[in-house]
């Protein structure tokens, strides 16, 4: 069994290795004051490459969530997800992100 210990000390290595990274993704999430205290639709959109606001168009929203822009569409059709809409414009509207994360919530359960 020559090599064994070898082989061992490898995955060893390894795992210690990752778990390394596990706990220094972890720190860096909680340190986060959107994931500590928030919304997790912000966090997505942050991770996404967006900047943090409070709104975000429909195909941003689409980008962030993998929710495809005619879903959100029909959902919003149906009444089931809001929109916020410039007065008296029929483009433009922006879905903010607590109601995304409220849908979201909604959507799961």
């Amino acid at each position: 069994m020559a090599g064994q210990g070898t082989e061992t000390d490898v995955l060893s290595a390894f795992f210690s290795g990752v778990m390394q990274l596990a706990a220094e993704a972890q720190r860096s999430l909680t340190g986060s004051r959107m994931v500590r205290g928030g919304s997790r639709c912000l966090a997505m959109a942050v991770e996404a490459g967006l900047p943090p606001q409070m709104a975000y168009t429909v195909a941003e929203t689409a980008r962030y969530t993998g929710v495809s822009r005619s879903a959100l569409y029909a959902e919003h059709e149906a009444g089931r997800l809001d929109f916020v809409a410039p007065r008296g414009a029929e483009r433009g509207a922006v879905i903010r992100v607590e109601e995304m994360d409220r849908w979201m919530e909604e959507s799961v359960a």
